[in-house]
This record gives structure tokens, sequence and C-alpha cells, in this order.
């Protein structure tokens, strides 16, 4: 037992101060993540196309997350507005699900299309 105490002292250490450098992402991260996506690039494309330019910056929600032993997740909701000009204007958002997985993992990227029923 005494042998054994170090190590599992040794380990709850690194895992209370290491959870910072593990963390899953920060709403920076996530905004990144959100413009360097090829397919947010072509949902953007698509709508300065059709006549739609950037209303203001990026926004940026966090969904959820959590840490655990083997580091942190995140999830947020990210956010840009587009709208057309003139006297009958049309909103239109691009919307994605950014995921941060813990450790060791790419964040990964959904795109989110709204639908009226």
């Amino acid at each position: 037992m005494s042998k054994l105490f170090p190590v599992i002292v040794g380990l709850v250490l690194v895992s209370v101060f290491s959870q910072p450098a593990m963390a899953g992402g920060s709403k920076a991260d996530a905004e990144k993540v959100f413009t360097e996506s090829a397919d947010v690039e072509t949902a953007t494309k698509s709508l300065n196309k059709a006549g739609f330019t950037k209303d203001d910056g990026i926004d940026v929600v966090e969904l959820g997350g959590g840490c655990g032993f083997a580091g942190c997740s995140a999830e947020y909701l990210v956010v840009q507005r587009w709208s057309t000009r003139g006297a009958n204007t049309r909103t239109s958002p691009v919307l994605a699900k950014v995921s941060f997985p813990p450790v060791g993992d790419k964040p990964t990227i959904g795109l989110i299309e709204l639908k009226i029923k």
C-alpha cells in the first residue's frame, strides 16, 4: 500500500491540475473551426452569390460538455447571420454544431439546416 500511495496521489494531482490544458475547446476555438470549415465556406459562397452579405460577427453559444479523467469535451452552437440589402430584406443564418471530444481527437463540425414544419 505504501508504494501505491505516491502513484495514486500523483495521478490525482495530474488529473486536477491538468484540466485546463486538457480542455475540450474554447469559444474562440469553436469560431476558428467554423470559419475554417469547407462546408461553411460552401454555404457562405452560395449566400454571397444569392446577394446576401454578412450582417455582423459570429456568435458562439456553449451547449454543453464535461470533464473526466481522460480530458474534457465541449459542444458549441456557432451562428453567422447573412442578409440582403434594400427595402424587402431577407436574413439567412449559417448554423453549425462544433464538438470538441476529449484529448487526442480532432473537433468535428456539422452544419444545421432550419426547416419550418
